[in-house]
């Protein structure tokens, strides 16, 4: 599991860098029902428990830590390096230092004066930012443009399937609803009480992150004002023949919204059927990359009135594979989107 709760309260990891990127290490249930369990944001780590502990107890303050890098960068690097080693676990969470970023941030960063732009609230925090991940990664840290915040939410592991869901499928009992409230009610408030309040805001994921994304606009219409999914798991809801409640289904019942949409996928399809008449056409056996479900649900808004460039934008990158590299190739386009809205 990855997770770090202290206090039944999930730490920030401001991470200093000129695109004042953020990661943040959560889970639904385990918070405050759990010891700490687990010190980094990669699948797996099963850091010992009493050693978190012993570090927590001489933890730094963050006021102090800056002071000592605006006074000395190096020195404190170093010193920091020797004690404890990088990230710092601070009381705010962890602090990442990354030195063209430190004069451009850490200078204000602990009293933010500075306007966000934009805050995005990206999916499966542990793919984001680390080269090591899946398929090397979204690569968010460079493809950020300057002025946005991106907070990173990791998974949580085992819960993955039903917190990105937004209705029961395959045995699974949807936790969607619990997770699209975590973001809003929790996450949020958090960021906003170290960052501010941004200019727009928005939710970005692929797959399941794709689904999850519209799904936490749809529970809470108008606190986003955009929305990003890259090949999304659209049909989800409906494939395993048991219903009909799929994200398409409630964004035609639901109509024309404030909150803009980006949609993308790769793959293809000959037909984009729906021989089994549930509502979604995902029956075609050469479709790939949720393409058939993407096109499916453009169709659907241009129906509900969102026009093209204005409040809908749909990218088709013909045959691209379902993963990681794929969605870091073209996560450049809804960034783009959702600067200029």
């Amino acid at each position: 599991m990855s997770l770090v709760c202290l206090s039944n309260s999930p730490y920030i990891r401001p991470m200093l860098t000129p695109t004042a990127l953020l990661m943040l290490s959560v889970g639904l249930a385990a918070c405050g029902t759990q010891a700490i369990s687990g010190a980094d944001s990669s699948p797996g780590s099963d850091a010992d428990p009493n050693e978190l502990n012993a570090r927590a107890a001489v933890m730094p303050q963050l006021d102090e830590l800056l002071t000592a890098l605006r006074g000395d960068r190096d020195g404190a690097m170093l010193g920091q390096n020797r004690h404890a080693g990088w990230p710092a676990t601070v009381d705010g969470g962890y602090l990442f230092v990354s030195t063209e970023g430190l004069p451009l941030v850490a200078s204000d960063h602990d009293n933010w004066a500075g306007a966000i732009m934009t805050e995005l609230y990206a999916h499966d925090g542990q793919n984001l930012f680390n080269p090591g991940a899946l398929f090397g990664g979204w690569n968010l840290d460079e493809a950020a443009p300057t002025g946005m915040t991106i907070v990173g939410i990791d998974n949580d592991g085992g819960q993955r399937l039903a917190e990105y869901s937004h209705t029961d499928e395959f045995g699974t009992t949807s936790r969607g609803d619990a997770y699209a409230a975590y973001v809003q009610d929790t996450v949020r408030p958090l960021v906003r009480q170290y960052y501010g309040e941004p200019e727009e805001v928005g939710t970005i994921g692929a797959s399941l992150c794709g689904l999850i994304a519209l799904h936490i606009a749809d529970r809470y219409p108008g606190k986003f004002d955009l929305v990003a999914s890259l090949s999304g798991t659209l049909g989800w809801g409906s494939i395993d023949g048991q219903g009909t409640d799929t994200i398409i289904a409630r964004d035609t019942a639901a109509g024309h919204r404030s909150t803009a949409i980006y949609l993308d996928s790769g793959g293809n399809g000959e037909t984009c059927a729906d021989t089994d008449s549930d509502g979604t056409n995902d029956d075609d056996d050469t479709a790939g990359d949720n393409y058939c479900e993407t096109r499916q649900m453009e169709t659907t808004l241009l129906v509900a009135g969102y026009q093209y460039n204005a409040d809908l934008w749909h990218w088709y990158e013909p045959g691209a594979p379902h993963n990681e590299a794929a969605w870091a190739a073209r996560v450049f386009r809804p960034l783009q989107e959702f600067m200029s809205l």
